[in-house]
């Protein structure tokens, strides 16, 4: 499950994989595993495709299907969208 503090750990290190290997503590590093990061990673990709409207309308439904299974509130999926989707 995607929680807001994995959220948080992302953005701190602006989506970079590398930053949190060298710079994270070791709280951080243990919390936001390598299968949290990957998921925000990948719903981050879809989110921008949908942004610049390159996806059909069932890609933008199994979308929001995977971001409510995945997220642990409906909050968690909203503050993810408006990472790449402001306002949605």
């Amino acid at each position: 499950m995607i929680t807001k503090e994995h959220l948080e750990i992302y953005k701190k290190y602006h989506g970079n994989g590398d930053a949190l290997a060298h710079v994270a503590t070791l709280t951080e590093k243990e919390f936001m595993d390598y299968k949290h990061w990957s998921l925000i990673d990948g719903f981050m990709q879809d989110l921008f495709l949908i942004k610049n409207k390159k996806v059909s309308v069932s890609f933008i439904e199994d979308v929001n299907k995977r971001l409510k299974e995945c997220c642990d509130t409906e909050n968690t999926a909203q503050i993810l969208k408006e990472m790449i989707l402001p306002y949605t």
